[in-house]
């Protein structure tokens, strides 16, 4: 897609599922264009541990609802859906 994240085909299904979690560079383009979004992603630690801010590294201390926000704005972006994995997946 527009922001380099890669998806492969589940086996035996119709879903694409990416091959790495939301890195913080891509999150940080949806809260670029969303200026409500919770700066607390932006942190260096989590949970008291030290985390990095590479682009490339995994975002962390995104709620649900956040989680599911940027899943509808990639959807817009891209023309097609994009959601969150459920429990079987």
């Amino acid at each position: 897609n527009s922001l380099g994240m890669k998806f492969v085909p589940v086996p035996g299904t119709k879903v694409l599922m990416c091959i790495h979690e939301t890195r913080k560079g891509d999150y940080a383009k949806y809260a670029d264009e969303n200026p409500d979004i919770d700066g607390t992603w932006r942190t260096n630690a989590y949970k008291g541990m030290a985390v990095s801010n590479a682009d490339e590294h995994p975002v962390v201390s995104v709620s649900w609802e956040d989680s599911r926000s940027f899943c509808g704005w990639l959807s817009q972006k891209e023309g097609l859906p994009h959601r969150l994995p459920s429990d079987e997946e």
